[in-house]
């Protein structure tokens, strides 16, 4: 009579399994494992589910406290880029001042080089307005265009089309095709009506 080995002794004195607990063991499908019971402690999954909250709950505050700072932060930089801005064009006014002061000092100085000085002062105050994109509305001789002027009286001119302008009383200005003040001006009206 053969050996048995002593391992399959101990297998021939077990009951096979049965089915349903072999299913059981590997799960409904056969294959894979049954999930393990839930033998967690109820106060564990409590404590461990209030530290994920307070967790959650500190990277909220910490996102609100960076948001409240970066929109302080912004705040204070486009003040900042708004007063530099009104500095640069004070300190180029302040030039145009300069020239003005100059030219009510000088006491002894004739009419015509007083009018001379002050042509070059409007010429440097155009220049400032230049150069910072300021430019004047062309009224004389145009159109009107509701758009860019402000009709404040009226001429009739039979040499001229109706809605010409004639006269600027009043120069407008636009920066960037933006108006800053309309061209006020007198406009040439239809022909006189003859009753």
């Amino acid at each position: 009579m053969a050996e048995r080995p002593p391992a399959a002794d101990a297998a021939a004195g077990a009951p096979e399994p049965t089915p349903a607990a072999v299913q059981g063991e590997a799960g409904a499908d056969g294959k894979t494992p049954a999930p393990a019971k839930d033998d967690t402690d109820p106060a564990a999954a409590l404590a461990e589910a209030q530290a994920a909250a307070a967790a959650n709950e500190d990277k909220f505050l910490r996102a609100r406290a960076e948001l409240e700072n970066y929109r302080r932060r912004a705040i204070r930089e486009r003040s900042e880029v708004a007063r530099e801005a009104k500095t640069q064009v004070l300190l180029r006014m302040l030039d145009v001042l300069d020239n003005l002061e100059r030219a009510l000092g000088y006491e002894q100085a004739d009419a015509q080089a007083l009018l001379m000085g002050l042509r070059m002062t409007v010429t440097q105050f155009e220049d400032v307005l230049s150069g910072l994109g300021v430019k004047a509305v062309a009224a004389c001789g145009e159109q009107f265009d509701p758009r860019w002027h402000e009709a404040v009286a009226t001429v009739e001119d039979s040499e001229q089309a109706e809605g010409t302008i004639v006269e600027e009383v009043q120069r407008g200005y636009h920066l960037d095709n933006v108006l800053l003040r309309p061209a006020r001006v007198k406009v040439v009206a239809g022909p006189a009506e003859t009753g």
